[in-house]
């Protein structure tokens, strides 16, 4: 007995020579060397260049993210402003420090609670509704299900009874002392990051010069 190949369905012969994102300008006549070039978007050096359209041109050279570089420059300025205060400066940024962080943590304590009993005047609706069918059952639990696990993650206010708990109205020169600590420790954070990203750029530009080079 001859056994016959089982015939292959699972897509249809369109499918088989359809394109990718990569391969349809092939069918266009583009060279070799547009071709890899078109490819090389898809690797790490190119990350940038992903969302973009794909007939941008990979530039000849990548430029660091000036993200960290702002940050360092913002926070140079600001632990410069701070560290001039007079005392009675120190003062009353400590006082206005207290109060945003007391109303931050009750407006959370507020919205929360406010959050709970529109979950829970819903929840009791729900429960005495009676659904039209016994098919109808499991769409009633299942409405109950997500309400109860909505009360448990929207409604938990413990994160801001704490933040209500640990602020403190400091004297101006504890409140000094904190942010320059603070602003130290960002500033440490934000320098090593940048130094990080341009690594990674040159990194990226020796990728592609490489490559390029490879091909002409």
């Amino acid at each position: 007995m001859i056994l016959k190949a089982k015939k292959d369905t699972s897509y249809t012969r369109k499918e088989r020579i359809m394109p990718t994102g990569y391969t349809y300008k092939i069918q266009e006549g583009i060279s070799f060397n547009e071709f890899i070039m078109s490819c090389a978007r898809a690797f790490g050096a190119c990350i940038t260049l992903r969302d973009a359209p794909a007939d941008k041109p990979i530039p000849e050279k990548f430029n660091p993210s000036t993200y960290h570089f702002e940050a360092i420059k913002k926070i140079e300025k600001e632990l410069l402003e701070i560290k001039n205060l007079t005392i009675q400066e120190c003062k009353a940024r400590a006082k206005a420090d207290y109060e945003r962080e007391i109303n931050y943590a009750q407006e959370g304590i507020d919205k929360s609670l406010k959050i709970k009993r529109q979950y829970e005047d819903m929840l009791a609706k729900v429960k005495v509704w009676q659904p039209p069918t016994s098919e109808h059952e499991e769409l009633k639990i299942f409405m109950i299900d997500q309400i109860q696990i909505s009360i448990i993650h929207d409604c938990n206010n413990e994160y801001y009874k704490k933040e209500l708990d640990k602020a403190a109205c400091f004297t101006p020169s504890e409140w000094r002392d904190k942010k320059i600590k603070t602003l130290t420790e960002k500033l440490a954070y934000h320098k090593k990051e940048n130094a990080e990203e341009i690594s990674r750029t040159e990194g990226r530009n020796l990728w592609i010069k490489q490559l390029r080079e490879s091909i002409n």
